[in-house]
């Protein structure tokens, strides 16, 4: 009769715990390591490579970032955030990264927008959540401005509205039962 309650019990504690020995281990994308030995290559080939081994998306707008620009890098085993700042060093191209993407950016063409102002910028920030693989919109999904306490829910057809920080980073939660 014991075993009826006791062996389920450890079961399920044993699964929990397993699960949180394993989340130390899941690496940002900017921790990740590379290695890179590229002369005179394109941004945007030097871009797909980063892209193959870090396993990372990259977007950037080609009006502000030139994917033909010429660069060389050579690194050994070294995080991604080293090895960007390595090869973006002595231009006008930034980097941010967001979840699992690095975002490309001029730097002079946001410093000359205000982004530097002291005064921060608000803006509307208006979207849809929809699930990757049904996508249908996804009902009451909380919309939050990361490091703040500004947030909101979706509607009935998965719509939401905020007034965010020009810059700041939406994150988007899910609550599925």
């Amino acid at each position: 009769m014991l075993e009826k309650y006791v062996f389920p019990y450890i079961r399920k504690w044993c699964v929990v715990g397993g699960l949180c020995l394993a989340f130390p281990w899941v690496a940002y994308a900017q921790q990740q390591k590379i290695s890179l030995n590229i002369q005179n290559v394109t941004l945007k080939q030097a871009m797909e490579q980063i892209k193959e081994q870090a396993v990372v998306n990259v977007a950037y707008s080609k009006e502000f970032v030139d994917p033909n620009k010429t660069v060389s890098l050579k690194v050994e085993n070294v995080s991604l955030q080293t090895a960007l700042t390595q090869l973006f060093k002595g231009t006008d191209v930034g980097f941010r990264f967001l979840d699992n993407s690095v975002l490309l950016y001029n730097q002079k063409e946001q410093d000359s927008s205000g982004a530097a102002s002291k005064e921060q910028q608000i803006v509307s920030v208006k979207g849809t959540v929809i699930d990757q693989v049904t996508g249908e919109p996804i009902i009451g999904a909380s919309v939050a401005v990361e490091g703040s306490s500004k947030g909101t829910s979706t509607d009935l057809d998965g719509k939401y509205s905020l007034n965010a920080p020009v810059g700041s980073t939406l994150k988007i939660f899910l609550c599925r039962i």
